[in-house]
């Protein structure tokens, strides 16, 4: 299982290598816990089903 330190450093490492994510932060690493945000380019609209 995956450390949250761990998780951060592979969440950084896959985003970095996505065209529309603009931006990652790192709001929160406190093991066990994460918490990132992941910012994306401006004139990109995601929608859900």
């Amino acid at each position: 299982m995956m450390s949250a330190f761990e998780f951060s450093k592979y969440a950084i490492e896959e985003c970095s290598g996505c065209d529309l994510i603009r931006e990652i932060e790192i709001l929160l690493l406190d093991e066990p816990v994460v918490k990132i945000k992941a910012i994306i380019q401006e004139d990109i609209f995601l929608m859900t089903s």
